[in-house]
C-alpha cells in the first residue's frame, strides 16, 4: 500500500511505497521558500508530462539529507527529490518544473540525489556503517561508500512512481555489449530511463562504484 505521493502540480499525484516527505510539509527542504531573491528552477512552456524520459541518479557527498539541500541552495542548483540514508523521500520541487541539477539534460529529466557522505570517516555516529567501493568511471578510479538497504526501497519505489506518471520515461540503464552497466558518458545522453550523472557528464562521476545498478533495475522491473 502506498504510504506517500509524488507530486506532479497541484492536481496531479502518483502513489508510491515510501515516506515522502514534500515541500509543503517542510519548508526546510523548498526551493520555493526563496530567500536570496535567486530562483533555482524554471516553469517550463511545455507540461513535463510530455518531455520527462529521464530519472538523473546524483552522489549528494552529505552526511545527511539536509545538507545536501543547503548545498544545493547556497549554489544556487536544485534537484527534485533526495533520498536520506533512511529512506525518507524529500521532494522539494514539483515534478511539473525543471530543476537544474544535470545540464544540459535538465529539461528532460528528473534529479534524485541519494544521500551518500563517500567516505567513511564522515559517516555520522549514529548510522550503520557502510562498506567502501572502488572502481573505474570516465576513465578515473573513483571510491565510494555503498547505500542503504532503506535508500534502495525508497528508491525503486520512486522509480515506479516516475514510470507511472511519465509515458516516455522507462525502467532501463545504459548496458553494454558485455551486458553491464556503461561505466562512461554516454554517446546519446538523452537515454530513455535511469542514467547517473557521469552519463551524461563526462567530469562526473556519481552515484559512484558502490551503486548496484542490478538491484535497482530489478527491483523496479520486478524480474
Amino acid at each position: 500500500m502506498s504510504t506517500g505521493r509524488l507530486i506532479y502540480d497541484s492536481t496531479s499525484s502518483v502513489g508510491v511505497d515510501a515516506r515522502v516527505v514534500t515541500y509543503a510539509e517542510n519548508k526546510r527542504f523548498s526551493f520555493y521558500d526563496v530567500r536570496d531573491r535567486r530562483r533555482r528552477f524554471n516553469r517550463p512552456m511545455i507540461p513535463r508530462k510530455n518531455t520527462v524520459q529521464q530519472a538523473v541518479l546524483h552522489l549528494d557527498g552529505m552526511r545527511t539529507a539536509a545538507g545536501c539541500f543547503s548545498v544545493l541552495y547556497q549554489r544556487g542548483l536544485s534537484t527534485h527529490l533526495i533520498i536520506d540514508w533512511d529512506g525518507t523521500v524529500y521532494q522539494t520541487l514539483a515534478l511539473s518544473d525543471t530543476a537544474w541539477h544535470a545540464h544540459p539534460n535538465n529539461n528532460i529529466s528528473v534529479g534524485i540525489d541519494l544521500n551518500n557522505p563517500v567516505r567513511p570517516n564522515r559517516m555520522p555516529r549514529d548510522q550503520t556503517p557502510r562498506e567502501v567501493f572502488r572502481g573505474k568511471i570516465n576513465g578515473g578510479t573513483r571510491i565510494s561508500l555503498g547505500y542503504t538497504d532503506a535508500q534502495y526501497e525508497a528508491l525503486i519505489a520512486v522509480l515506479r512512481g516516475l514510470d507511472e506518471m511519465f509515458p516516455a520515461f522507462k525502467p532501463n540503464a545504459p548496458v553494454g555489449g558485455d551486458g553491464r552497466i556503461v561505466r562512461n558518458k554516454l554517446l546519446d545522453t538523452k537515454f530513455k530511463g535511469i542514467v547517473g550523472h557521469y552519463h551524461v557528464s563526462a567530469n562526473k562521476w556519481d552515484p559512484g562504484p558502490g551503486f548496484d545498478w542490478e538491484r535497482v533495475l530489478l527491483g523496479v522491473r520486478g524480474s
